[in-house]
């Protein structure tokens, strides 16, 4: 059975190059039906699911969904751009009748009564909701020593260029589902880099919103100050699409039609002229990198900021984002935060489940040889262990002077230098999950609550991805994604995944 991806295609439709645009029109023709497009992917998740545990559940009402959408659109009735177009969520978003488990064991019996947010957003839009997608267990919180990609429920989420490779998390599992055509599109989470960094590594596009655009309810909480769902997709116009579907709150409204358009782009090369664009190279990230994997990353970096200049815009080097202070501050509100909103969310969760964080704790001991063969859950013993209410003034005046510290740190950077935008490296080529080295530079962007977007830079050695973050200011999504779209344009720099068992080099 072959991976291949690069000539895929169903309905005469060839599914690599295809946008949402072209799905919709190819619906509208009759040459491809949601219907067909769903069973699909519901047949490549069954071929090839076991050798990339990307998709922990798919959804039993996926080809009825799509068979409605058909209906819908027969009868000159379709709801939205997505009408019958497939998605997948990350497994920390709450879905009625499906299960909800974060990766934990401790969940997989207590489905959720109701939809989060977003997936009533969805559904409304005529999406067909396929199924859910592997993650880091617990969104990677349970352990300073978490390997990438890995939960109990759903085990190793493999990297699809390099099978050995970390996937990145904590939405691997959605982003290696869209880069290898299990669906067309998803929607991840973040806190910290959970969504820009597994985009960067698995050669796909990646919408991180501003704090508040995207609800979060219904979607399993860590820190909420900083998390918020956000579309992974192939392009930057079915990002955009999908995000102008999914906002809900405060902040800018993203119009997709300034990225997209049926008969072209209305954005372009010129969208990067004149854009005064900052350069921040991030050093370090936990871990030691071999120095081919350094010079690999650097060397596709300031090809990318070759383009960025010969497509008209002005290059600042030298950005410096410290926001280690900030880290520093936030550890223990943190944990207080942790401890409360699990404690929060389980006591909301029906059906048989821990009642809070000290039940679940017990639980994953009492389930050891299940839920940690790999590591265990010292932070949330250190979070259990924790005094203190989050909404108290004095707990809700150190998170704000956190946050502020972050936004300043950006803010300054982009008012000092007048900066449209900065880009920044969105990872480092992927080592197998149990190094965890690499680089973290969607954290001041993260921690501050903006907006960023991470669109495939290259590869590495020619088969690891690199992603090109761009960040800026609050509610400057639209500002970012023509951007971000006028580089993908000019590059096309995303290939598809060639499923490697592994590298033979060493030195990567």
């Amino acid at each position: 059975m072959s991976f291949a991806t690069s000539n895929l295609t169903v309905g005469d439709v060839g599914l690599e190059g295809a946008t949402i645009l072209d799905l919709q029109q190819a619906f509208t023709t009759g040459a491809l039906t949601s219907e067909t497009l769903t069973r699909f992917y519901l047949q490549r998740i069954e071929r090839l699911n076991p050798d990339l545990n990307a998709v922990l559940f798919v959804n039993p009402s996926a080809l009825l969904d799509a068979r409605h959408s058909d209906e819908r659109r027969r009868s000159g009735r379709r709801l939205s751009p997505l009408d019958g177009i497939p998605v997948l969520l990350k497994d920390n978003i709450a879905t009625a009748g499906m299960p909800t488990t974060v990766g934990s064991y401790a969940l997989l019996h207590a489905d959720p009564a109701d939809d989060a947010e977003v997936v009533i957003r969805l559904r409304n839009a005529g999406a067909v909701i396929l199924g859910k997608a592997n993650l880091d267990e617990w969104a990677g919180y349970r352990s300073v020593d978490v390997v990438s990609g890995w939960s109990a429920v759903g085990g190793q989420i493999r990297n699809p260029y390099v099978l050995d490779r970390d996937p990145w998390g904590s939405s691997g599992g959605a982003a290696v589902a869209v880069s290898a055509h299990l669906t067309t599109v998803a929607i991840g989470a973040k806190t910290d880099g959970s969504l820009m960094n597994p985009a960067g590594a698995n050669g796909v596009v990646a919408i991180q919103p501003t704090v508040g655009l995207v609800s979060r309810r219904g979607i399993v909480p860590v820190c909420p100050a900083q998390d918020t769902a956000g579309p992974i997709a192939r392009t930057v116009t079915d990002a955009a699409i999908v995000l102008s579907v999914i906002q809900s709150g405060r902040g800018a409204p993203v119009d997709a039609s300034m990225v997209s358009h049926p008969r072209g782009l209305v954005s372009g090369p010129g969208s990067l002229h004149a854009k005064r664009i900052g350069v921040w190279l991030p050093r370090g990230g936990g871990g030691s990198l071999p120095e081919a994997m350094v010079a690999a990353r650097d060397q596709l970096l300031e090809e990318a900021v070759a383009t960025l200049e010969a497509n008209g815009a002005t290059i600042i080097r030298g950005i410096d984002l410290n926001v280690d202070a900030a880290v520093e501050l936030s550890r223990a509100v943190g944990l207080v935060e942790l401890k409360a909103a699990i404690n929060r969310y389980l006591g909301s969760r029906t059906g048989p489940c821990p009642a809070d964080l000290e039940a679940l704790i017990a639980f994953n001991d009492e389930h050891a040889e299940r839920e940690m063969p790999l590591f265990g859950q010292d932070v949330f013993h250190a979070a259990q262990d924790m005094q203190g209410d989050p909404t108290d003034a004095a707990w809700r005046d150190q998170r704000r002077a956190v946050t502020d510290m972050a936004r300043m740190v950006v803010d300054e950077a982009l008012r000092r230098h007048h900066l449209d935008a900065i880009v920044a490296p969105t990872n480092t080529p992927s080592l197998p999950p149990l190094d965890r080295a690499g680089i973290q530079s969607a954290r001041p962007s993260a921690i501050a609550g903006y907006p960023a977007i991470s669109v495939p830079a290259g590869l590495a050695f020619g088969v690891l991805p690199v992603g090109l973050t761009f960040f800026g200011g609050p509610s400057t999504e639209q500002e970012l994604l023509m951007m971000a779209r006028a580089f993908e344009q000019v590059t096309a720099a995303r290939r598809a995944p060639t499923f490697r068992p592994q590298l033979q080099s060493p030195a990567q």
